[in-house]
């Protein structure tokens, strides 16, 4: 018999506006609607069988742990993710499982869905399965919440299949996917603009206390009240799909402004200062994404002002990283025929988890 080995990936991604509220997956919630668009940064998963028993995780990714392996107690939650993952297969021993993201974990880009969604699909391909994408953020909604106790993210497991930019709206346990039309020449003029910068966790400046403000963005009024958030994103969906990018970088700007004056902790500060150093060297509109002491920094800047804004936000610490739009989600992108080695020792029943939504 001959097994695959496979490898699948899925993008990473931007929200477009402000972050959505917390979603409860299981109970009742106000309804949600948010705009995202792929990058292309993504994250891999490459299986294949292995003589030796049980199933082995390797994580190679960027910064201080380059090479993580199963065990490893500073990840602990994101390689537990995995072996969930493997056990709802049935798969039990004789396979190794790769990881990579192109970008770190952490900074804003989704690449931690992206992890679960890609390995979920190159799991089901080697089990005979070409699952769909609903049907991966599905499970991905389902092992992520029984393994790391979390149910707030699950917006985040569906914006990670998808490609190109869409229009994401959850009602309670009911989730909307809508591709924007958008005609190609906004598009060539968005991927013109887009910059990316990546704050590294030691970059911070003095914290004065002059933006601080108690709770988070997920505390603020504006995050309580669904139709907000649900006004926001129509119009910046309407801006995108009529091609008027002058009332798009207004509404980006007002949006990503409300959610940065929001945020605590220490780290917020460079990030305030670097959106506010960027805008007077000629961006347009950015958002800024702290994460554990370091961070993102995403702007739309005129080409001939993209010089001048990387050499500004060079002397903050910030260093900018290629980015450009990416039109697939989550997908195959090759199986390899070996020997078989693996064995699944149950079934493989999916249909309970299998009750998604259209």
């Amino acid at each position: 018999m001959m097994e695959p080995i496979v490898m699948a990936r899925a993008p990473g991604h931007i929200s477009l506006g402000s972050d959505h509220p917390t979603t409860n997956w299981y109970g009742s919630v106000n309804r949600q609607s948010i705009i995202t668009v792929a990058v292309n940064y993504y994250a891999y998963a490459i299986i294949s069988p292995s003589h030796t028993d049980g199933v082995h995780i390797i994580y190679a990714g960027h910064g201080a742990h380059p090479c993580l392996l199963e065990g490893d107690k500073a990840w602990e939650d994101e390689l537990a993710v995995p072996k969930a993952v493997a056990h709802l297969f049935g798969i039990r021993d004789g396979m190794t499982i790769f990881l990579s993201a192109q970008a770190p974990l952490g900074v804003g880009l989704g690449l931690s869905g992206s992890l679960t969604a890609s390995l979920i699909k190159a799991l089901a391909f080697s089990c005979g399965l070409d699952l769909e994408p609903m049907e991966v953020a599905g499970l991905a909604c389902h092992v992520r919440a029984e393994t790391l106790r979390t149910e707030d993210d699950s917006l985040d497991q569906y914006t990670a299949i998808c490609g190109g930019f869409n229009s994401i709206e959850s009602a309670e346990k009911v989730v909307r996917i809508e591709p924007l039309n958008i005609p190609l020449g906004t598009l060539r003029s968005l991927e013109r603009q887009i910059m990316l910068f990546l704050i590294k966790p030691s970059g911070h400046l003095p914290d004065t206390g002059e933006h601080r403000k108690t709770g988070r963005f997920r505390n603020s009024p504006a995050a309580r009240q669904g139709e907000t958030s649900q006004t926001t994103s129509r119009r910046i969906r309407s801006s995108l799909e009529g091609g008027d990018l002058a009332v798009l970088w207004t509404l980006l700007d007002q949006s990503w402004l409300q959610q940065g004056h929001l945020y605590d902790g220490s780290e917020r500060n460079l990030l305030v200062q670097s959106y506010k150093t960027a805008r007077e060297s000629g961006a347009l509109c950015g958002r800024c994404i702290p994460a554990n002491g370091g961070g993102s920094l995403v702007l739309f800047c005129p080409e001939e002002h993209q010089q001048s804004v990387t050499d500004s936000l060079a002397l903050l610490g910030l260093q900018r990283w290629p980015i450009a739009l990416a039109e697939d989600g989550v997908q195959v992108m090759e199986a390899v025929s070996r020997p078989k080695l693996a064995s699944v020792r149950e079934p493989v029943n999916l249909s309970s988890y299998l009750q998604h939504p259209r």
